[in-house]
């Protein structure tokens, strides 16, 4: 898959990424899991509805493998979680 967005991540460390929704009425959010895999997320950040911002903490992730972020309301909305 080919990602247009992409977030760099320390690898083995908890980490915050902040969000903004700027979609009026329209809800969104960050999910991750592992590339290739689907079903539960290791993940799952709160639900936002129009003009928002929060903070989500994110547990470590394994350095030894490739994630995905992605809107757990909409499957189009995907991007790349790049581990340093």
């Amino acid at each position: 898959m080919s990602y247009t967005a992409r977030v760099l991540v320390m690898g083995g460390v908890a980490t915050e990424i902040s969000f903004s929704n700027y979609d009026a009425g329209i809800p969104h959010n960050i999910a991750i899991r592992e590339v290739g895999t689907s079903g539960t997320p290791l993940f799952n950040g709160e639900h936002l509805t129009s003009p928002a911002e929060i903070d989500y903490e994110i547990p470590a992730l394994d350095a030894t493998k490739s994630y995905e972020f992605f809107c757990g309301l909409h499957a189009n909305m995907v991007g790349a979680i790049e581990l340093e």
